[in-house]
């Protein structure tokens, strides 16, 4: 069923059936753009937190300073990775990083492109 609203003015109609597809439409597209940046943001926190974070702790456990009166033996030898790992993940995630975000912006910016028709960004050269 096809309604018809008439302006007051009478200057023109509208075809309320055919816009409200076209909404439906949008709306669909503004979902699966929102879950694909739900996604691309995990991914890139991930990538921050396996490729940046987690090196930098490591590194820092190396300090030449380190001394035995505040080491926790063995259990600290033996639970140090995974410690390091729930740590670059709650930074990744909470840190708010600027790394991350440009990280998002430009995955977002080539989904945009690809979904849009238009040629994606030369990344190479």
């Amino acid at each position: 069923m096809e309604a018809t609203f008439v302006n007051p003015t009478g200057a023109s109609t509208l075809n309320l059936q055919s816009q409200s597809a076209h909404t439906g439409e949008q709306f669909e597209q503004m979902l699966e753009t929102a879950q694909t940046k739900a996604r691309v943001r995990e991914a890139a926190e991930q990538f921050v937190a396996s490729a940046f974070l987690l090196p930098m702790f490591a590194q820092m456990q190396k300090d030449p300073f380190r001394s035995d009166l505040m080491h926790g033996g063995f259990a600290e030898d033996a639970w140090q990775g995974q410690l390091n790992t729930i740590l670059a993940d709650r930074i990744a995630k909470r840190g708010n990083s600027p790394l991350v975000e440009t990280i998002v912006d430009r995955m977002m910016e080539q989904y945009t492109a690809r979904i849009n028709g238009r040629k994606a960004l030369d990344v190479h050269g």
